[in-house]
């Protein structure tokens, strides 16, 4: 039992990086990625280490802790907008997306998991994971096109070279 504790360790010590950004994308709130790592490396500790199931073993206890603490941080925030909830994760195009949009275009798109286990960990239908999918697959497209990290629909004006344009481009073509 040591011997398996201190391989899942040695493990999470070496994929420390990718392990703290999938659980750094996956929560909606300021949680430690170090704590939530801790707690997955804890739920692990017990059961058997194998080196070629090690890493996606890691990941998906790590993806469950993370999501796991984002409902329980939900659960426990008072009702807010979406504007006050709003948690940018670094400047990265996909950590810019809302919780909902970000946590599914991870798991899809990045880690390539399928819509059936992205909407199980979730807990969504899937055809809400592919919605998701698809909103923040076009937010991207339309930051990328203004060139800009900034993809919340409530932030404003997005400032592109010496040109304002605005945050949401489609509201514009409506007026």
């Amino acid at each position: 039992m040591k011997h398996e504790e201190n391989a899942w360790k040695t493990l999470f010590e070496k994929q420390h990086a990718s392990l703290a950004m999938a659980a750094d994308m996956l929560v909606d709130h300021d949680a430690s990625s170090g704590v939530i790592l801790n707690q997955a490396l804890a739920v692990l500790a017990g059961s058997s280490f194998h080196v070629e199931f090690g890493y996606p073993a890691a990941l998906r206890a790590v993806i469950k802790t993370a999501v796991a603490e984002n409902r329980k941080s939900a659960n426990s925030r008072t009702a807010g907008s979406p504007e006050e909830s709003y948690r940018p994760k670094g400047n990265s195009l996909v950590g810019n997306l809302p919780w909902p949009e970000r946590s599914v275009y991870y798991l899809r798109e990045i880690l390539r998991y399928s819509r059936r286990n992205t909407a199980l960990l979730l807990s969504l239908s899937d055809a809400n994971v592919e919605q998701l999918c698809s909103m923040a697959a076009r937010r991207i497209a339309t930051a990328r096109e203004f060139n800009s990290p900034n993809l919340h629909h409530g932030s404003g004006p997005v400032a592109v070279g010496t040109i304002t344009a605005p945050a949401n481009p489609s509201a514009v073509m409506r007026e």
